[in-house]
């Protein structure tokens, strides 16, 4: 691996440092800009790639450390200040940037998926959070602005006058669901993110850095069911505030059986030796049928399709190899 002792270092070689650039630095902020701006592309396709955006910052910080991560985010920012504004780099340099940070420092110390995931949203489910609470009180300005591209489809549809009724209420539950749908974007760009750097490294000899884990075998804490059904009889209660939480409660709930759901999939895949070819399209699908995984995750917990059951305290079963 190239070491991250040329970067800052007076003694080190400039040979050296330079050799850290070109190979940790520069070709994955390139990388980054271009998955950045895939947006150009169309709102799908480029949706898709700019989901990947974080991985070659994320290896540049693994392969060359603390620095070359540093400075491949320092160059990702002033070429997307350069090109498209200053906006666009802050939305960066707030959002995706602590997201990097946090997932690259969850890997170097081993830690496991559930807990990289869940640290690396901290900063960016805050900063959601209080700009649209302060969207909600018609203040927030700038704050606002960097939600702009993930809340306007929402905001544009609950504002506009007129409409049919079908349309209204699904623009007021949509809405209502925002904190969920703001979180549960992030969730799921760094849980993505980390699966391709795993993935990326592991097959390169690279794995010390990652616990064992079988991702067939992972699964939503048995406790968690209690919460669910809260939310769930929460919905039936008159009053807003309780409905809100309610329903925002339930779809992050429902999303970690979904996870759940996948987890039993792919059980099934490996069990009988199922080709990538073939999984990959099945997947796909899957995805377009989301409440059927959830419902699969969810009866799991009854059911055991995948015979892994072993008696569990207050934590997700069966992901860590012990």
């Amino acid at each position: 691996m190239v070491s991250s002792r040329g970067f800052g270092d007076g003694a080190s070689p400039v040979r050296e440092t330079l050799q850290a650039w070109a190979i940790c630095v520069i070709p994955q902020a390139i990388l980054t800009v271009l998955l950045l701006l895939s947006s150009q592309f169309g709102p799908l396709f480029g949706g898709v790639l700019g989901l990947f955006a974080p991985a070659p910052v994320i290896h540049a910080y693994l392969r060359g450390g603390r620095r070359a991560g540093w400075a491949t985010l320092g160059l990702v920012f002033f070429v997307l200040v350069g090109l498209t504004g200053l906006s666009v780099g802050l939305k960066f340099l707030l959002l995706v940037a602590p997201l990097i940070v946090l997932i690259s420092e969850g890997i170097r110390i081993r830690a496991s998926v559930e807990r990289v995931v869940l640290i690396s949203l901290g900063p960016a489910v805050i900063l959601a959070a209080t700009a649209l609470l302060l969207h909600w009180r018609g203040s927030g300005g700038a704050l606002v602005e960097l939600f702009r591209v993930e809340t306007s489809v929402v905001l544009e549809g609950t504002a506009r006058p007129g409409g049919d009724e079908g349309a209204e209420l699904v623009a007021r539950l949509l809405w209502r669901s925002l904190p969920a749908i703001t979180f549960l974007n992030f969730l799921w760009v760094s849980l993505v993110n980390y699966m391709v750097i795993r993935w990326f490294w592991i097959r390169r000899g690279w794995q010390a850095l990652f616990p064992a884990q079988d991702f067939s075998r992972w699964g939503m804490p048995e406790r968690a069911v209690w919460p669910l059904i809260v939310f769930a009889a929460s919905l039936l209660l008159p009053w807003e505030a309780t409905f809100w939480v309610g329903w925002n409660g339930f779809i992050l709930l429902l999303f970690g059986y979904f996870l759940q759901g996948i987890a039993v999939l792919h059980h099934f895949f490996n069990q009988r030796g199922v080709m990538v070819p073939i999984r990959v399209p099945v997947y796909l699908v899957s995805l377009l049928m989301p409440y059927f995984l959830a419902a699969a995750g969810f009866f799991d917990l009854w059911m055991d399709f995948r015979k892994i059951r072993v008696p569990s305290a207050d934590q997700a079963y069966g992901g860590e190899e012990r």
